[in-house]
């Protein structure tokens, strides 16, 4: 499993990817048995077999740190605001708009780190994003 690609700025050239995943994790406890960064791993799976099926998408590297406010206190936790991160999403999209990206899909592991609070349906307290958290990828541009 990849945590990042290899590929170059020429390799990208060549393909001309007009959407690109991006992997959300988290870095937060999931008890004694698992390490903290098991959701960004998970992540970067899924985000790798998308990527084996459709080869013509740019793979982008995971954002490990997320909204893990419930963690807090868990030796090792690190989070973010949901703030935060949809103004790194949101930076990402505007920079992959430059050189010709023009969709984004999220492999979000949990649909908290989106400031999403009900799920699986229900109205979309994060607009832009989903309305089920039952959809993994996630188109936003």
């Amino acid at each position: 499993m990849k945590l990042m690609t290899p590929a170059t700025a020429s390799d990208e050239g060549e393909r001309q990817a007009r959407v690109a995943v991006l992997p959300i994790g988290s870095f937060e406890q999931h008890g004694a048995h698992l390490p903290l960064i098991t959701d960004t791993v998970v992540a970067c799976a899924v985000a790798e077999a998308v990527m084996t099926a459709h080869p013509d998408l740019l793979l982008l590297p995971p954002i490990t740190f997320s909204c893990s406010q419930e963690h807090v206190g868990w030796a090792g936790t690190v989070s973010i605001s949901s703030q935060t991160l949809t103004a790194v999403i949101k930076d990402i999209a505007d920079s992959l708009a430059q050189s010709g990206v023009d969709r984004l899909a999220l492999d979000r592991m949990e649909c908290r780190a989106l400031g999403v609070r009900r799920c699986p349906t229900g109205d979309d307290p994060c607009p832009g994003y989903t309305k089920s958290c039952d959809d993994r990828m996630t188109p936003v541009v």
